[in-house]
């Protein structure tokens, strides 16, 4: 039952997304679609424009209401989208249906939902701030009561709805169908004849995740993988992947247009949204607009909508903690008077704890040695070097000797080794790492050259069908795969863990275990116990300030 659920959440989500994509193509001054007429075949992400719109639709309802007093209404407008979808689907005699795609896939990938667990972060803070969202419009200085309310990404206001169906199996759905866009538009991509760079890149980046599997330690490379519940890695770096392509076919077919340019920032926003850890993709749009100056308009009308979501989020950033993008201190506004930087410090600390990050001026070989001293961080990083080695390898093997384009290769390789430095003096826990390392391999394809003759026979629709559909077979593991059996056609949800609690003052209460409040509403965390918080209203508006 959890994968015939899943398959129609797909679906709604796949078909509604047709709807917003026609909708908004009316609107445009434009008589192509935004999506389905681009030259990346991009129909495949259709269920992630829907999660795109729920997503915002409910950050600009959060301002006025708490989303229990919008949710029939929010469904109401995807289930009316899902009728256009549908409509305009049949009109259209299902032009860009793929049963492999939009049914397989999502059934067998949808065998994850068993035996999957959530995250200790979703209930240190996750599930809480969704709880919050839900039961308040948007609280002035929320952050004071958990610092990681924050960072409030988008991916809470999407699982947010779905708190009304009290089953915790859609907030896994939401994150696997990322999964399940992205095999689709690999396997999209990497059929289709007519664009070297796109195809080359899809099939390089298929192997990847097939020599995920594979490897020191049993495997694991750094490509995308399955989470427990309430993290949204993988879905940020699935759009830090697609978001560098289009922008990287733009610069090798030197073409581009306001369709792709809209595209390219639709993705990079909603990478932005979910985790502010992707903010260098908005380095390479800078280039990209600058390269393009004379073929896209800045300014047309589907851009203006993006802008403005753009600028609801960072006022939604700066209504919960003080800062326009958290934790950077540079945009912090002291005069709002629940910005609290003793949070901005505790938070910044913990994060560099946990991901080992390396300081400049600590020696490097002390910073190597205790990173690598994580077995898992080791296991990790040298399976990442050994796919890039065989790819490479693979890269000469089958592939014509590349046409040269040193400008465009050079000028990537500087791109990622900025990323990377950053990374390592940032956040390089591999899970942050998923778009970069992936797209690492595009440095490989940038050249558009074909499979060598000699070689075309083995490179068909059906050993790309095959590959596909090995990645798909492989993403479960084999414990999800004992429990889907054990509970045959049974609906299996999972639970969330549970919490004892002390009374900090009369309103609030703190974690006796941990720091997991779940969705225990008026909680704090364990570390915040000897904080005076002070709550006020101003216009029916709730604010939260401390004393920190």
């Amino acid at each position: 039952m959890n994968n015939l659920l899943f398959l129609s959440f797909y679906l709604i989500f796949y078909i509604s997304g047709i709807g917003i994509n026609k909708l908004f193509s009316r609107k445009a001054n434009d008589d192509l679609n935004i999506l389905n007429n681009s030259k990346f075949l991009l129909h495949d992400l259709y269920p992630l424009l829907t999660l795109f719109v729920l997503g915002n639709l409910n950050l600009a309802i959060n301002f006025f209401l708490p989303l229990n007093k919008s949710v029939v209404p929010v469904l109401l407008v995807i289930f009316s989208l899902f009728i256009f979808g549908l409509i305009e689907s049949i009109k259209s005699k299902l032009k860009n249906v793929n049963l492999f795609n939009q049914v397989f896939i999502p059934l067998i990938v949808s065998i994850s939902s068993y035996g999957i667990k959530f995250h200790y972060d979703a209930g240190a803070y996750h599930l809480n701030f969704q709880n919050w969202i839900y039961q308040e419009r948007i609280v002035l200085g929320l952050s004071n009561l958990n610092p990681y309310y924050s960072y409030g990404s988008i991916q809470e206001y999407i699982s947010a709805t779905f708190q009304y169906f009290n089953l915790n199996l859609l907030n896994y759905f939401v994150e696997l169908t990322f999964f399940v866009s992205f095999l689709g538009l690999l396997h999209t991509l990497i059929r289709q004849n007519k664009n070297y760079f796109l195809k080359n890149s899809a099939l390089l980046l298929s192997i990847f995740l097939f020599l995920d599997n594979f490897g020191f330690k049993g495997g694991g490379n750094g490509s995308v993988q399955i989470q427990m519940v309430g993290k949204p890695d993988t879905a940020v770096g699935i759009l830090w992947v697609v978001s560098t392509l289009i922008i990287f076919n733009g610069f090798v077919r030197k073409e581009s247009n306001n369709i792709d340019f809209f595209i390219i920032l639709l993705t990079s926003l909603f990478a932005f949204q979910l985790k502010v850890n992707s903010g260098p993709l908005f380095i390479l749009i800078i280039f990209y607009m600058i390269y393009f100056k004379n073929t896209i308009n800045l300014f047309q009308k589907n851009n203006l909508y993006l802008y403005s979501i753009a600028f609801l989020y960072l006022v939604k950033n700066f209504l919960i903690s003080g800062c326009v993008i958290y934790p950077l201190n540079f945009s912090c506004i002291p005069a709002a008077g629940w910005l609290n930087f003793a949070h901005i410090r505790e938070s910044s600390y913990i994060t560099i704890r946990d991901n080992r990050r390396l300081r400049l001026g600590d020696g490097f070989t002390e910073w190597f040695n205790n990173f690598f001293s994580h077995a898992y961080n080791e296991q990790i990083y040298k399976n990442l070097l050994l796919t890039l080695i065989i790819i490479f390898c693979f890269n000469k093997v089958f592939y014509k000797r590349p046409v040269k384009n040193t400008g465009l290769k050079i000028f990537y390789l500087i791109y990622l080794i900025l990323n990377y430095a950053l990374f390592l003096l940032t956040v390089p826990a591999f899970r942050n790492g998923y778009g970069l390392f992936m797209s690492t391999i595009l440095i490989f394809t940038i050249s558009e050259n074909p499979i060598k003759k000699s070689f075309q026979i083995l490179f068909n629709r059906y050993t790309y069908f095959t590959l596909i559909l090995i990645i798909c077979v492989l993403l479960p593991r084999s414990f999800m795969y004992s429990d889907a059996i054990s509970n045959k056609l049974e609906l299996k949800d999972f639970e969330m863990g549970t919490s004892t609690y002390t009374n900090f003052d009369e309103s609030y209460v703190f974690p006796n275990e941990n720091n997991q409040c779940w969705k225990k509403q008026n909680c704090i965390l364990k570390t915040q116990h000897n904080v005076e918080i002070k709550t006020s209203k101003i216009n029916n508006y709730l604010i939260i300030k401390s004393n920190g």
